[in-house]
């Protein structure tokens, strides 16, 4: 085994939003919540295969820190000789689950949550079901962070003629986990009905020579790509910035912010902090960029 650990994960950013106006704040919700519960075993939350926990919360100048826990008591996990690849079932004691988290931080100056995007835990949606339904807050919204130029172009847009979304559905995706007004809704249903896999849902207006309504299409685009998250493979739309102008093209999910860095441990596996290290680094790297979308919340 190698004497220190390195390898690179991805980062993704979100605005917080908390409470039917949005002026909830984050760190106070969930303090609140881990008051009420102080031992992380009453923090769990049951969900279909296993469970979900907040674990390792901490808060500091207005900043957090915590990671979302995993236990999957499902079983299904098998191992490996790696002598000759023989296959055997991973036995698991009474009590014991397959466990990985998925760390996160938040910044409160631009009200920022950077999470490790991590396969095999929880990501944002995951997170942002649990807390709702723990908290008892709603919403809980995880807004996602898009560069300033293609976002400044999406809201200038005054005729949109073409969008466009395709969401590759995660096997958890449940009414419960999404659907927020704008969602895609029958859609959505016809393609668990279907037990297919991706979903692409095209608006177009066609030879005709105007545009769709500007707030239907726009909260459209904007409410699928809040509530699916990463599940959303593109959201690309077509219109003018200015009437007679050019036909400008703008792909959202191209252009969200994320960050790829690198996770650095003495020895042959990182602790959470090294983790939490990162992804500290990772915002530092995209905070220029975030700061020309919004001014510090004031004191």
């Amino acid at each position: 085994m190698p004497d220190n650990y390195s390898r690179k994960i991805n980062c993704d950013f979100f605005r917080m939003n908390v409470g039917p106006d949005q002026r909830g704040d984050f760190v106070q919700t969930l303090d609140g919540f881990c008051s009420r519960c102080p031992r992380t075993r009453d923090r769990d939350l049951e969900v279909e295969d296993g469970f979900l926990r907040l674990h390792d919360w901490r808060v500091e100048d207005g900043n957090a820190r915590g990671a979302l826990l995993e236990l999957r008591t499902d079983g299904g996990a098998r191992i490996a000789n790696l002598d000759n690849y023989d296959l055997r079932d991973l036995e698991l004691r009474q009590g014991e689950g397959l466990a990985d988290y998925s760390c996160f931080r938040y910044f409160g100056e631009f009200k920022t949550l950077v999470i490790y995007r991590n396969r095999n835990a929880g990501n944002e949606k995951s997170l942002r079901y649990y807390l709702e339904q723990k908290t008892n807050v709603r919403p809980i919204d995880f807004d996602v962070l898009i560069a300033t130029d293609a976002l400044q172009r999406f809201e200038r847009m005054q005729e949109i003629v073409f969008a466009e979304l395709t969401i590759a559905m995660p096997n958890n995706l449940n009414a419960e986990t999404a659907g927020r007004g704008f969602s895609v809704g029958q859609e959505e249903s016809l393609l668990n009905r279907a037990r297919a896999a991706t979903i692409k849902t095209q608006l177009s207006m066609g030879h005709t020579r105007r545009s769709m309504d500007l707030n239907t299409v726009k909260g459209w685009i904007k409410g699928n790509i809040d509530d699916y998250g990463e599940a959303v493979h593109s959201a690309k739309v077509r219109g003018r910035l200015e009437s007679g102008e050019p036909i400008d093209s703008i792909d959202l999910i191209q252009d969200r912010i994320r960050q790829e860095v690198e996770v650095r441990a003495v020895g042959s596996r990182p602790a959470i902090s090294d983790f939490y290290d990162a992804l500290e680094r990772a915002y530092h790297l995209r905070r220029d960029g975030i700061s020309r979308q919004f001014l510090p919340e004031s004191a």
